[in-house]
């Protein structure tokens, strides 16, 4: 449970009086720095001020990289005879401060949030052997890290240890694991391989963060297979979500809230406009 002792700026009452989501940010962020309540609201508030440049003042940049490397991936899909889906989203205001909340209580460095920027990057072919699509995802990994990092300039971060790992004799059905990784030698301190080491519930992908002058980036890359377990099968991250922020739940009752493009879904998870999946396929 969220540690008791420490108690941060109500965000209903704070959403309650607030008209625009803007509003909101700005208005949550002054709450966390003038109410006396220790170094970890300071500390809270800076990573959101990050965030909040990021979404205000980065936009027109980060859509020019988005269409940069958009132009890089259809040029890659046609090489190939393939099938990329991209979607590209920012970390809602919700989630995001449950993320902050969640680092603060277990002690982690609020620095190791760097996917308030995602991108999701799907690999379809008309090949049925998952093992040949597994090789082309990680061939895609390797040059879209080439393409950060020679073309557009931006830093590999070091990867956080593999979590959830655990190896075991159980795989779930059509679950494909590879003898070695295919990632580049030099490449592979950037990357968490769930493919080679899935997560107990099946969930594979592979993970890296780029940063360049404004922001971070974190790029998932999988295999159509992977997605459809990740995203409705026994993989299913909405669950993996609900364990990890358990404690740390922040209570929203939308029916005294009037912000324009906040809403709520049937199971309880908070939306807002910027957190909106933005999708296109090649």
């Amino acid at each position: 449970m969220e540690n008791k002792q420490h108690k941060y700026p109500d965000l209903q009452l704070i959403a309650e009086k607030c008209t625009t989501l803007e509003e909101l940010w700005v208005e949550y962020i002054r709450a966390l720095r003038t109410e006396n309540e220790g170094m970890n609201n300071i500390l809270y508030a800076n990573k959101l001020s990050e965030c909040f440049s990021i979404r205000k003042y980065a936009r027109q940049q980060l859509e020019a990289d988005t269409i940069a490397f958009q132009s890089f991936l259809e040029e890659w899909s046609k090489k190939r005879a393939c099938e990329i889906t991209i979607k590209r989203r920012l970390k809602d205001f919700v989630g995001l401060n449950k993320k902050i909340r969640m680092f603060l209580k277990d002690g982690k460095a609020l620095d190791n949030i760097r996917d308030f920027v995602g991108f999701r990057l799907i690999l379809k072919t008309d090949d049925p052997v998952e093992e040949r699509n597994i090789k082309l995802c990680y061939e895609l990994l390797n040059d879209v890290l080439k393409y950060f990092i020679i073309t557009a300039g931006a830093l590999l971060t070091e990867a956080e240890p593999i979590v959830d790992y655990q190896k075991t004799i159980f795989k779930p059905r059509g679950l494909i694991i590879p003898e070695k990784s295919g990632i580049l030698p030099e490449l592979r301190y950037g990357v968490k391989d769930y493919i080679l080491h899935p997560k107990k519930n099946g969930y594979q992908s592979l993970h890296t963060v780029v940063k360049n002058l404004y922001a971070s980036f974190e790029i998932q890359i999988r295999t159509e297979a992977m997605d459809i377990r990740a995203e409705g099968g026994n993989a299913h991250h909405g669950d993996y979500k609900k364990s990890r922020y358990d404690g740390v739940e922040i209570p929203f009752d939308l029916s005294k809230i009037h912000i324009d493009g906040v809403w709520i879904e049937p199971d309880g998870t908070i939306h807002d406009a910027e957190g909106l999946v933005k999708s296109r396929i090649f």
